[in-house]
């Protein structure tokens, strides 16, 4: 094992020298399309591998390397795949995609690792667990200081490994680029940005989501912001363009509380930036700088997105229930703009609303029209703890719902200084009758009884009994109540 590491180290320097020479450089510049890199094998049998490399930077170079599976032990060798390599000397950032193979994966953990190509040291590091044998991913990484080389290594380490060296890490294959303009590159600085919209919205029509950022260019590079608002889907749902001018301050650009309208409520949204401008050596159109991740504000009565789901072009929400003495109102918006369709077919989903009861169990069915509308529900059909969902014609998801709770009105028994009275948590005019025992505790039979007590009059608990002496009591309070147009009965026990 320890003559594969020399072998690994040497092989490592060799390559850092050819990489340091312009004739094994290959010029992977695009301006400002993307172009194919055709590489060639090298000595040493040190593999350099192919892919687009896209930039909008000119003078940039850009070198793959991965090491020939034969000289590698299994414990210690990879094989990587590297493609879509994206360079922004705006963002200062290197992404790339990833396709790892390794049949020893079980006890593996993978690192991508940024290094200068002039020293071993580590810049910036990434831990990947990959869990099965082949797995891909995507990582940036962030080159902050654009006046050095750098190299992008990626190995890992294995605790099968029986001669492991502490601190080190096999490398199977890495990146070289350089940036031969880096020094006359004006650069740009993400100062801040954030979500700023309200968690709700009186509004019931639409929603909207806030956004707020601040860059800082010194340089002047910027001469243009655009927005692009993206759904969960990523598709692009609308645009919006800022005159730099008109946002900037000195060298901030500055955008608080901007907004898109119009749009589904509780759903995630992605706002990217894009600038367009001139970095001093290359022109730049749309370049994506940074993304605000947003959710658009729900509804008043409608849950969080972790109980209901919405999409852009199709939500259903309960916004008011109304109870009337024969029937419950349920008021409801409904959009559907038909663009949401399950991914086995071309079906659409189409909402509708079911009753279900405590159980579980399917009550009645209704069909929802699109906008704003009302369904009556007979009180007949509900009980406490029934709920309405508002679901898809496969009852897949949920998208709106509604809990029909207790009325129970919660009485306790509260100890003054040498009487007790009967308290109420909630709203107590629904009860029609309250009886109460009272119990030493310990004993089996009550000491005193208490049979339609009338609480709405007085609701102090008069004992006959001296129990200054007695160390605790229960108090068993038989409770009946109406909901929805039901007669409900609870026993409800309080040691006191």
């Amino acid at each position: 094992m320890k003559n594969i590491v020399w072998i690994f180290v040497l092989l490592f320097t060799v390559i850092f020298l050819t990489g340091c020479q312009d004739n094994s450089l290959v010029d992977c510049s695009v301006t400002p399309n993307n172009k194919l890199c055709d590489l060639i094998q090298t000595e040493d049998q040190v593999i350099q591998d192919s892919t687009s490399i896209s930039t909008y930077a000119s003078g940039v170079e850009f070198n793959i390397y991965k090491y020939d599976p034969q000289l590698r032990l299994p414990e210690t060798y990879i094989d990587v795949t590297i493609t879509d390599i994206m360079y922004s000397p705006l963002k200062k950032q290197v992404c790339f995609t990833y396709f790892i193979h390794d049949p020893q994966y079980p006890r593996a953990t993978y690192y991508i690792i940024l290094q200068e190509k002039t020293s071993l040291l580590t810049r910036q590091q990434i831990t990947i667990f990959g869990g099965t044998s082949d797995f891909s991913g995507r990582s940036c990484v962030d080159v902050t200081d654009l006046t050095v080389d750098y190299r992008i290594v990626i190995g890992k380490d294995d605790s099968d490994n029986l001669n492991p060296i502490y601190g080190y890490i096999e490398g199977s294959a890495w990146i070289e680029f350089k940036d031969i303009h880096k020094n006359e590159r004006k650069q740009v600085t993400i100062k801040s940005r954030s979500d700023s919209t309200p968690d709700t919205t009186r509004n019931i029509q639409y929603s909207s989501v806030n956004y707020s950022f601040q860059i800082e260019d010194k340089g002047q590079a910027i001469t243009e912001v655009k927005l692009l608002l993206k759904d969960s889907f990523n598709n692009t749902v609308t645009t919006k363009t800022y005159a730099v001018d008109s946002i900037r301050s000195g060298s901030k650009i500055t955008v608080v509380e901007g907004s898109f309208d119009f749009l589904a409520p509780n759903v995630d949204y992605n706002v990217e930036v894009h600038v367009s401008g001139h970095d001093g050596v290359d022109d730049f159109t749309d370049e994506f700088l940074f993304s605000i991740y947003c959710t658009s504000a729900r509804f008043l009565g409608q849950p969080d997105s972790d109980l209901v789901v919405s999409y852009h072009g199709l939500y259903g929400v309960i916004y008011d229930v109304e109870e009337t003495e024969n029937s419950v109102i349920i008021s409801y918006v409904y959009s559907n703009d038909d663009i949401i369709q399950y991914s086995d077919t071309e079906e659409k989903l189409v909402l509708h609303m079911v009753l279900l009861s405590d159980t579980g169990e399917n009550i009645v069915t209704y069909e929802m029209m699109t906008g704003d509308h009302q369904i009556t529900i007979p009180k007949e059909f509900i009980g406490e703890y029934y709920k309405i969902n508002i679901k898809d014609q496969r009852e897949i998801e949920v998208f709106g719902i509604y809990l029909f709770g207790t009325k129970n009105p919660g009485p306790e028994i509260r100890k003054g200084t040498d009487y007790y009275t009967l308290e109420f948590n909630r709203d107590s005019s629904n009860v029609t009758n309250i009886d109460i025992r009272v119990y030493v505790t310990g004993f089996a039979a009550p000491i005193e009884m208490f049979y339609n007590f009338d609480f709405r009059n007085n609701n102090i608990i008069d004992l006959y009994h001296d129990t200054s002496n007695v160390g605790s009591m229960t108090f068993e309070i038989i409770v009946t109540y109406m909901a929805y147009g039901k007669e409900y009965m609870v026993i409800v026990t309080d040691l006191v």
